[in-house]
């Protein structure tokens, strides 16, 4: 008792002057803090305190944070700086340090503000899309992942801000230079297609296979995709203003799904669309890329239509820009996507489309979260000339005939063969509103 009593005493004595010690925490003097000091801790006061105790003063002495806290800093210089692309996901890291942290800190990274014309993600178990009601928002897990989604090119802002359990580093700024989407749209005037060669499935409907892609037409029937032969396949198509995709197997066809409710997609403005299949199950989804647009889908994946399980895999070439018994597309495509991996129906195709990347702890199971998974074959149509195509995720190539390149970025009038129809758009000061078309055949106007 008397000994414990003298080492309570000595180190009483040792914080309140600080002249006992040449180091702050050195408890044998050997002008050091390591575990020979947490031993002699150890020794003295393992029988009055409990090990929690002893943990924490532990690192209290060890670490030295038994003196006033540091707190976090961001290197002005450090901030990143990131170029993005309109309409494409910019994948970042922030930065900052804090000089004394000790085992039992993290480091938070809170947004502090939001960017004017642009959106942030956290993608910490897919968290979603940051919005102003949540600030300061703490990005999730301690992570200093973040992505920036922007439809302007222009240079965008916002704020963050470290936090070490006790004190909040000064505000630092991250800027984003945002380039226009140029020359990343292939345009179809009516009589041209592109052809994808047939590759090992990796273009086929087969289990837990999604495709996502982006058009804008004021054709209200074309054609839009097809892979068939007699062995059975799919076509897309847009029948009465409204996307439609047709499954087809041996003996011949299974049926057409989207729902006949959804907006029509002939309005001269860019869509969002896609479809996917496991086992019999089959889901078409579809929405405008705007602020205020609404998901619409026809969901199949409680078994209620029964679609037959198929096969739908062929060894046909897939056609861009063409379907059975219907006049080729007019318009614009971009950015056809095929995943694998879609178990869940609208909600693995709806998070293919927020994030151009699906998320989900489990790749075999039908719900959770945690990601990414990358498309395997990707076309972004951003050669900008010639008639070669390039895949940049599975290697494929496609070849493209009576097509050309356009600026995708926007909703600027469709272009479209004059021969046929004439096409009026009343334009909006601001390119993403809504975009009118009259259609004029002869005299009279048709709606």
């Amino acid at each position: 008792m008397k000994n414990r009593v003298l080492i309570v005493a000595i180190l009483l004595i040792c914080l309140v002057s600080g002249s006992s010690f040449a180091v702050t925490g050195d408890l044998n003097t050997d002008d050091k803090v390591n575990f020979l000091d947490y031993a002699v801790l150890a020794s003295g006061w393992l029988t009055t305190y409990d090990v929690n105790d002893l943990s924490d003063m532990a690192d209290n002495w060890l670490y030295g944070c038994e003196a006033a806290n540091v707190a976090p800093t961001i290197d002005p210089n450090s901030v990143p700086s990131p170029n993005a692309v309109t309409y494409e996901d910019c994948y970042f890291e922030l930065v900052g340090s804090d000089s004394d942290n000790g085992p039992a800190e993290k480091l938070a990274y809170i947004i502090t503000s939001l960017p004017s014309n642009g959106k942030l993600y956290d993608i910490s178990e897919w968290a979603g899309e940051i919005v102003a009601a949540q600030l300061p928002y703490q990005i999730g897990n301690f992570s200093t992942s973040i992505v920036y989604r922007g439809t302007v090119a222009t240079t965008d802002t916002f704020n963050y801000k470290l936090y070490d359990g006790n004190d909040y580093s000064d505000e630092a700024t991250v800027s984003i230079n945002i380039s226009a989407n140029s020359a990343d749209s292939l345009c179809f005037d009516g009589s041209g297609y592109a052809t994808i060669p047939d590759s090992n499935d990796t273009i086929d409907l087969i289990d837990g296979r999604g495709v996502a892609f982006f058009f804008r037409t004021t054709k209200e029937d074309c054609g839009v995709l097809s892979k068939r032969n007699s062995s059975g396949g799919y076509e897309v198509r847009i029948e009465n203003g409204r996307l439609r995709v047709c499954l087809y197997d041996s003996s011949g066809p299974v049926g057409c799904y989207g729902s006949v409710i959804a907006p029509r997609t002939d309005t001269g403005r860019w869509y969002i669309g896609g479809f996917s299949y496991f086992a019999g199950n089959f889901c078409v989804i579809i929405s405008g890329v705007e602020d205020g647009d609404t998901w619409t889908w026809q969901d199949d994946y409680d078994g209620s239509l029964q679609i037959p399980t198929g096969p739908y895999a062929n060894t046909a070439d897939l056609y861009v820009g063409k379907a059975t018994g219907f006049d080729n597309f007019i318009g614009e495509f971009d950015r056809l996507r095929f995943y694998s991996g879609c178990y869940g129906g609208s909600f693995d195709l709806k998070l293919l489309f927020i994030t151009s990347s699906e998320t989900r702890t489990d790749p075999n199971s039908t719900s959770g979260m945690s990601g990414p998974i990358e498309p395997d074959v990707r076309f972004m149509f951003d050669e900008g000339t010639g008639t070669s195509l390039t895949d940049d995720r599975g290697g494929l190539s496609a070849t493209a005939t009576d097509t050309d390149w356009l600026d995708a970025y926007g909703n600027d009038p469709v272009p479209v063969n004059p021969l046929e129809e004439k096409y009026y758009f009343k334009k909006y000061k601001n390119p993403y509103d809504q975009v009118s078309a009259d259609k004029v055949i002869g005299n009279r106007k048709r709606y």
